[in-house]
């Protein structure tokens, strides 16, 4: 059975409207919840084989806390960002 977690990135920085969005990183709450959330994941007994995520700064840097509590290296995908719904399923099946 194949079983899928789709997670938003913890909570960006918008102290700098001059950085892109796509280069908008974690604010200093959203580093320290994105390992704590994996965590919560990891209690729910959820242990993906593969992560898959935006090349955003916010979501890749979430993407790290969790692949550094689950033991995996995520994979980045450019194609990701502000994705529509067919290109997810695609991401999803191509990762399945």
């Amino acid at each position: 059975m194949i079983r899928l977690a789709l997670v938003r990135h913890a909570k960006s920085d918008w102290s700098d409207d001059g950085i892109a969005d796509h280069d908008r990183p974690l604010n200093t709450r959203g580093e320290g919840d994105a390992p704590v959330m994996a965590r919560r994941l990891v209690a729910t007994g959820f242990a993906p084989d593969v992560i898959v995520s935006s090349t955003a700064e916010r979501a890749s840097s979430t993407a790290r806390a969790f692949g550094t509590v689950f033991g995996r290296v995520p994979r980045l995908e450019r194609r990701l960002y502000a994705a529509s719904a067919t290109t997810l399923l695609d991401a999803v099946e191509e990762a399945g």
